[in-house]
């Protein structure tokens, strides 16, 4: 109810809709223009599963209970017609669609509120913003102090620049304005085999990941608009991917980032005193491309049959 991307923050959008624009429910906020008629319809996807969840929670343990447990995980998926399937449980199914749905409420809760910020901001902040305003490369333009595209049709055109935008993205250091998430993920059909193949398309993601320090940050924002998926999509089983058991705290997804992210910080020097026997390896010197993929990939096989050490 009360995490990220729970019910709490589908009630409080439609609350800022109603106070705002006076909308007599929550498909209001698409004629208000505060949502586009796709997102509303994620917007509807996710409360009736999360409505659905906290119902058999309050079922199961006959009061009003707003936390999925470890051990109501279980009951949860059964009630909600979910089976084992080969490799991996019910329940993991079930959490993965929970931990979805949660990151998708997470982005419709960005672009609300940048969208409303837009609305809402003040001359002088957007003076105060021009004159402090960072340089973005052609193509671009800062909107609100973040990144948007100058011509969309234009950026669309070649499907590389759903790639080349995460790079801009770290070398600017801007975050991305949710005009630009909306116009890659409505367009991810454009990241095809031909964009796949393509040498230049690699030597961009590579770019990403190696050279500008906080690989972790591209890498976050790609998964979380479904481009790291298209782009490598063995990657898109584990997407939001649990694994039931007790040694396991994050998503498949979470964890690989998560471990380049600490890569990274090795890199940078900051944890000598953790862990010297590995900041002295990078320093001495290694093949950099060949320890990020390795990592990238070393659990991309999770959920499989067959063993996920060596299919990664």
């Amino acid at each position: 109810k009360e995490a990220k991307g729970g019910l709490r923050d589908l009630q409080t959008l439609y609350w800022i809709g109603k106070y705002l624009h006076r909308v007599a429910s929550s498909e209001g906020l698409v004629q208000a223009g505060l949502l586009t008629a796709e997102e509303y319809a994620l917007f509807q996807r996710a409360e009736n599963f999360l409505w659905a969840a906290r119902c058999h929670l309050h079922y199961i343990t006959g009061r009003a209970t707003d936390q999925l447990t470890f051990d109501l995980q279980v009951e949860v998926a059964a009630r909600m017609n979910y089976r084992d399937t080969q490799g991996r449980r019910a329940v993991e199914h079930f959490m993965q669609d929970y931990f979805r749905h949660a990151t998708r409420v997470g982005e419709l809760t960005r672009i609300f509120l940048t969208e409303l910020e837009a609305r809402h901001a003040k001359p002088e902040a957007r003076l105060m913003g021009f004159l402090n305003r960072r340089k973005v490369s052609a193509g671009y333009k800062l909107v609100q102090g973040r990144m948007d595209v100058a011509d969309p049709a234009r950026f669309l055109k070649d499907p590389l620049n759903m790639l080349r935008l995460f790079e801009e993205a770290l070398r600017s250091g801007y975050l991305i304005h949710p005009n630009v998430m909306r116009l890659v993920a409505s367009n991810l059909s454009l990241i095809d085999d031909h964009v796949r193949d393509d040498p230049e398309a690699v030597r961009i993601f590579l770019r990403i990941l190696l050279d500008h320090g906080n690989p972790e940050r591209g890498l976050r924002r790609m998964n979380e608009l479904g481009v790291l998926a298209a782009f490598i999509p063995d990657f898109e089983p584990i997407v939001a991917m649990m694994q039931f058991n007790v040694y396991h705290h994050y998503t498949v997804d979470e964890h690989i980032i998560q471990c380049i992210s600490v890569l990274a910080q090795i890199e940078r020097g900051e944890l000598v005193e953790e862990l010297p026997v590995a900041t002295g390896i990078l320093k001495g010197g290694v093949n950099r491309k060949v320890l990020y993929v390795a990592l990238l990939l070393h659990d991309i096989g999770k959920g499989r049959p067959e063993d996920h050490s060596i299919l990664g």
